[in-house]
């Protein structure tokens, strides 16, 4: 039975392009040009100015490889994806928390027909998505979401009706890769074949399991369908990058990773083509006349000069002298809010929020945080402005980012240390003996920091303010445990975490990825059934299950707003967690390039290279 599903937003075919004018030699840095006003990332209709042709890129990686599914890198895989910006547009940008079509017509919707949730029968043995997002064999006691905040648990006997979505998608006509060779459905059919080989190296196998078939129906138009179980548009908008079938199609993925052209010069589709690689100097490439923007005179550049410079000081001092222009974000001051080099830092918040969860459920029994005075005595013992690194809390909170999955009014507990210890009070905690330290009938208030791991500076940043803060402000003593990763991801019931073995945990959450209701439903309390459940803090409500239920499985995105706002009001309530600061996305950036800026989602800074200049 189909069943219409939520519409999305779409966007308008690109023009047909043309060849772009060949682009004149590779030089070295040019000299510091003269200081000028940053400009935010500019459309193709911006009015051109004199610009010089080159921009310069340093980073503090050269990356081993560019191939998409090689091994990851030592930075996480940030170096390869500044440089892959230039080779790559698309297939979709994700910017701002949201999805945009680059090398698809429009994002399937309802209304137009290509984008469907049909009821499908499911039986046992068949391969399913049950109510926690695992993709699992349907047997008995297997529970599934249905529709319109329905579930229902298989007997073992008979079927069920899941649903199962389909996604089309049609592409941008006459694309081509850079040799010339036309870039069609089947080029991302290929691409996902070896994205799901188990010798490539891909991070997100969740959502290949997830995909029960993705096909070319013909050269322009592909078919995404689910495996039953699961309406989650996270799953239909991020499509995996086309390979070029025609140059390693009968190639099995390991041979292909081995490859010189795969991993040093691979074809592109994006604004920009390799020109030359000096390894340990620089990377250049230059502009794509197959670009299929070409014809709106994009890219603005002729080339773009990628500098591998390893020692961040040396870095910050060629961005000061102009021997840089970009540096886009590092591990080496991804936490800073400033650049040496007369402020050419600019930042964004991240998706990554950093959260502290309230243990309301300890495995040992009953906690301190078990009423919801305690938790909101903390937050209001917390100055949280003073806890974030620069810029301030205030000033973060002022960048115009949507945050679809931010709890409102999680973060509206003012600082208050007077109502803290109030609240703590009508709990029968008090310094009875003047030391400073909160006590009850003689035993002092110690309570467990779940921390780590050790090298992350904004976590131990945080951590040590949370302890000085709640002891100077009211009385409340932390033992701050720092976990190793190993002892942080470990199951259900020995591992610190999944074990509940805390009273208070740093954990980060990404906001781009999942909501509340994705970690905080009775059953991803973690269990012997559930050993990696995501609840942390033990947090069971129904009518927060019953709210989040709804809202995932509603068609109507008005009815699944409404349904998600209930969860946030009562999670606004009952306190499970605190949000205290947004990691920041620092990039060095010289005033004379415009077209680029941070952005909280997107995989690199240099997202928007096409559109970027740079004034001589």
């Amino acid at each position: 039975m189909a069943i219409v599903a939520v519409a999305a937003a779409c966007a308008g075919p690109a023009p047909t392009p043309t060849a772009a004018p060949s682009p004149p030699p590779v030089t070295g840095p040019t000299a510091a040009p003269t200081l000028t006003a940053i400009a935010s990332p500019v459309s193709p209709s911006t009015p051109l100015v004199p610009t010089r042709p080159e921009l310069i890129v340093c980073l503090t990686h050269e990356p081993a490889s560019l191939y998409r599914y090689a091994l990851p890198e030592p930075d996480g895989n940030l170096s390869r994806e500044h440089i892959l910006a230039a080779l790559e547009d698309g297939p979709m940008d994700r910017v701002n928390f949201g999805a945009q079509p680059v090398l698809f017509e429009k994002l399937p919707a309802a209304a137009d027909g290509d984008l469907r949730v049909d009821l499908v029968p499911v039986r046992a043995g068949d391969r399913v998505v049950d109510d926690l997002g695992r993709v699992v064999t349907l047997t008995a006691g297997v529970t599934l979401d249905l529709l319109a905040g329905a579930a229902a648990t298989f007997s073992g006997e008979g079927e069920l009706q899941a649903p199962q979505v389909t996604a089309r998608f049609v592409l941008q006509p006459d694309l081509r890769w850079s040799d010339g060779a036309p870039l069609t459905a089947a080029d991302f059919i290929f691409g996902f074949e070896v994205a799901s080989s188990p010798d490539s190296f891909n991070a997100d196998r969740d959502r290949v399991a997830r995909t029960a078939a993705y096909r070319a129906l013909d050269e322009r138009t592909v078919e995404w369908v689910s495996v039953p179980g699961r309406i989650d548009p996270g799953d239909w908008t991020n499509l995996w990058p086309p390979l070029p079938r025609h140059l390693y199609g009968g190639r099995t993925p390991a041979e292909i990773a081995a490859r010189e052209d795969a991993r040093r010069a691979p074809l592109s589709y994006g604004p920009f083509a390799v020109a030359a690689w000096s390894p340990g100097d620089r990377l250049v490439v230059e502009r794509n006349p197959h670009y299929f923007r070409a014809a709106e005179g994009l890219p603005r550049l002729a080339r773009v000069v990628y500098r591998f410079v390893p020692d961040p000081a040396q870095l910050a001092a060629d961005l000061a002298a102009g021997d840089c222009d970009v540096a886009p974000r590092n591990p080496a001051w991804d936490e800073v809010g400033d650049l040496p080099g007369a402020g050419y830092a600019r930042w964004a918040e991240g998706a990554a929020q950093e959260t502290l969860v309230f243990g309301l459920a300890p495995a040992a029994g009953a906690g301190f945080f078990g009423d919801v005075r305690a938790r909101r005595a903390v937050a209001h013992c917390l100055d949280r402005a003073a806890l974030a690194p620069r810029p301030s809390l205030s000033e973060r909170r002022a960048a115009p980012y949507a945050r679809p999955h931010f709890p409102a009014g999680l973060d509206d507990l003012a600082f208050d240390p007077a109502q803290g210890r109030a609240l703590l009070a009508e709990l029968a905690w008090s310094d009875s003996d003047g030391d400073g330290a909160l006590d009850q009938a003689g035993v002092a208030l110690r309570l467990i920091l779940a921390a780590g791991p050790p090298g992350d500076p904004l976590r131990e940043a945080l951590a040590a303010g949370l302890a000085a803060q709640l002891d100077a402000n009211c009385g409340i003593r932390l033992d701050v445990q720092t976990l190793t990763a190993g002892e942080r991801s470990a199951d259900w019931p020995d591992g610190a975490l999944f074990g509940r073995r805390f009273d208070l945990a740093l954990v980060g959450w990404n906001t781009a990825q999942s909501g509340a209701c994705a970690a905080l439903t009775t059953r991803q309390i973690a269990s012997d059934l559930n050993p990696a459940g995501a609840n942390l803090a033990g947090y069971s409500r129904p009518a927060f299950d019953d709210a989040c239920r709804r809202a995932r499985t509603a068609l109507d995105p008005a009815l699944a707003a409404q349904a998600r706002a209930e969860a946030e009001s009562l999670l606004a309530s009952d306190l499970p967690l605190l949000p205290l600061v947004f990691r920041l996305r620092v990039i060095g950036l010289r005033p004379e390039v415009a077209g680029l800026a941070p952005d909280p989602t997107a995989a690199s800074e240099l997202w928007s290279l096409e559109t970027a200049t740079v004034r001589p």
